[in-house]
């Protein structure tokens, strides 16, 4: 649903009932899926919501901006992977935004970036409060770890935001750090049975 059409719901202009598309698939029959605000309202009128939400709400980041911006507290992923990998740290820390990291993003996804700045509540989620992340932690050159978190993109053409953190070294006082952000298509979680593909697990509510 997103920040501008969660408040459009809560103002009354649309329903719940306006956000579920349906589609015909030849081979899986009648599909449902997540309309944005836009596809509902139109352009213009979805842009006055986006104007009006973001208004409510302070920014978290500005991929513009060369700047180091703080998102939040990640989630603390310790208990799967510390003992695996005692060399990086999993717990919970600070989370940080660095300028060449958004440089990355908006040269390499420069059709995430309106949408990322219009929906800083989901990245914030995801890395805070994702339902996936990679069932194994990905050990880059040099010795650091990411780990990819999941949630869900409401409202977004593809139904998922994927924000990968960079772990902090164990022992030491960094803060974690994006490593990259962008959206993916169900078919990155889930193969054509509709079963998650090994590459990930469900995170359980803390």
């Amino acid at each position: 649903m997103g920040q501008a059409g969660g408040l459009a719901y809560r103002e009354g202009a649309v329903t719940l009932k306006d956000f579920v598309g349906r589609t015909r698939d030849p081979d899986w029959g009648t599909l449902r899926y997540a309309r944005s605000l836009r596809q509902i309202v139109g352009p213009e009128e979805a842009r006055k919501w986006v104007q009006k939400a973001s208004q409510k709400t302070k920014a978290v980041f500005d991929l513009r901006r060369t700047s180091i911006d703080e998102i939040g507290r990640s989630v603390d992923i310790s208990a799967g992977f510390s003992s695996r990998h005692p060399e990086a740290a999993f717990e919970q820390r600070e989370v940080i935004l660095r300028p060449k990291v958004k440089t990355h993003i908006v040269l390499d996804h420069p059709g995430d970036v309106e949408w990322m700045h219009d929906h800083q509540e989901l990245i914030r989620r995801a890395v805070t409060a994702p339902m996936i992340v990679d069932a194994e932690p990905r050990r880059l050159t040099g010795g650091r770890y990411t780990v990819a978190h999941i949630t869900n993109a409401a409202g977004s053409g593809d139904p998922f935001l994927v924000v990968v953190l960079r772990y902090a070294r164990f022992g030491s006082s960094d803060s974690h750090e994006i490593y990259t952000m962008y959206r993916a298509p169900r078919r990155y979680v889930f193969d054509a049975s509709d079963r998650m593909k090994p590459r990930w697990r469900r995170l359980k509510k803390q």
